[in-house]
């Protein structure tokens, strides 16, 4: 008998049941019941795989269970979605179609039913307009809930539009909400447009690992609700330690190890311990690896990538690397590498350690550089073969 895999590691996807996010949750919760809440207009942040796209699936839940309309759009026309959605078709054309007719004389044509044919008299740039307009005219909702995934990827001129509509709408004392997601430096690239630098003044909200709390609930959770299977504290510990409450990972190696359980007979309970965690590992890994380390890997130039390279070699028992040694490694010195240090902490994939250390800030990147088939130690090779 198959288990029921609670786990649903589809990436960039809605996972079946949402979990963590407690205090980000609650900010959205008290802004949709407080009108003077200055979290109505929030940006969340975070390299991928942290859970963006789920909490905005999450909150516009929440919205819509507090009777406000929520709107949900991706980055691509992102203004001309919102209008289509609020406004829906606003003009028709009828139209009659011949349809043939059987007489005695044989075959003719008569005219057919009116067809209707609804297009949408509305484009991008009237948003401004609709979008005070709806909420003037709202009877069964509290307000406008506005929702926005992949935010680094809306051209200049449509986020300009977005951005002038919801400051008008907020400045005239409407319903309006408006939540942004994006990788990090998103907030910093939106405000930069000429007309968004009322966003400079919006929170960013920065996604990175769960809480440990958190993450052992999360795990116990899920893994409670299959009928016939149950964890150990070790096999708990094992998933906690291993994703390091990573959103996704955690989703890739609960989905791994439940998968990997060995069928019993009917309602007998099949029992996880840290030895099949740890079978799941190599599984789980990969696909990380692929969707995740991958990707944020690939957008550096060499020195920043070797700059990691070098943290895994330095890292001490607790996870952090001295950048003392780090420039050693790579036979510079600290002055020399600042500027790659810092344009790695903009990108949250490292972060400040204690004095004069940094530490990782994704998990599994000492695996992904250490690995002797993918990066050679230093000395023998400066090229980067992973490409």
């Amino acid at each position: 008998m198959a288990i029921r895999n609670p786990f649903n590691p589809s990436f960039g996807g809605k996972p079946q049941y949402f979990f963590g996010r407690k205090r980000e949750v609650d900010i959205v919760s008290d802004a949709l019941e407080n009108p003077t809440s200055p979290y109505r207009a929030l940006f969340f942040t975070g390299n991928r795989g942290c859970g963006k796209t789920a909490l905005l699936e999450r909150i516009s839940e929440l919205a819509s269970e507090a009777k406000w309309l929520s709107v949900d759009v991706h980055s691509a026309h992102a203004s001309q979605s919102i209008v289509r959605k609020l406004v829906g078709a606003t003009s028709e054309t009828t139209e009659r179609t011949a349809e043939p007719s059987v007489g005695f004389a044989g075959a003719s044509l008569k005219a057919g039913s009116p067809k209707t044919s609804k297009t949408n008299a509305y484009d991008a740039l009237d948003l401004s307009d609709v979008l005070l307009q709806t909420c003037g005219s709202l009877k069964r909702h509290e307000g406008v809930f506005i929702t926005v995934d992949e935010i680094q990827k809306i051209p200049e001129s449509d986020m300009e539009n977005l951005c002038a509509a919801v400051q008008m709408s907020m400045r005239k004392g409407m319903p309006v909400a408006l939540m942004l997601a994006g990788l990090p430096g998103s907030k910093e690239l939106v405000s930069s447009y000429k007309g968004c630098t009322f966003m400079r003044r919006v929170t960013d909200v920065r996604l990175d690992s769960l809480l440990v709390s958190e993450t052992y609930t999360a795990f116990r959770h899920l893994i409670g609700m299959t009928s016939d299977v149950e964890a150990t504290d070790d096999a708990i510990d094992e998933m906690a330690r291993y994703s390091q409450g990573y959103p996704y990972l955690m989703q890739l190696i609960g989905f791994h190890t439940l998968g990997a359980v060995p069928l019993t007979e009917l309602r007998q309970i099949r029992v996880i311990d840290q030895h099949a965690v740890r079978f799941a590992e190599a599984e789980a890994y990969e696909q990380f690896r692929a969707n995740v380390l991958d990707p944020v890997i690939a957008e550096l130039s060499p020195e920043h990538r070797n700059y990691l390279r070098a943290m895994a070699e330095a890292l001490d028992e607790d996870g952090q690397a001295r950048t003392a040694d780090v420039a050693s490694i790579m036979e510079k010195n600290q002055r020399q590498l600042s500027t790659v240090r810092d344009r790695l902490i903009r990108k949250r994939i490292i972060v400040v350690g204690a004095r004069g250390y940094v530490r990782y800030n994704l998990p599994r990147m000492r695996q992904y550089f250490t690995d002797p088939i993918v990066f050679p130690p230093f000395g023998v090779e400066d090229t980067w073969l992973h490409e």
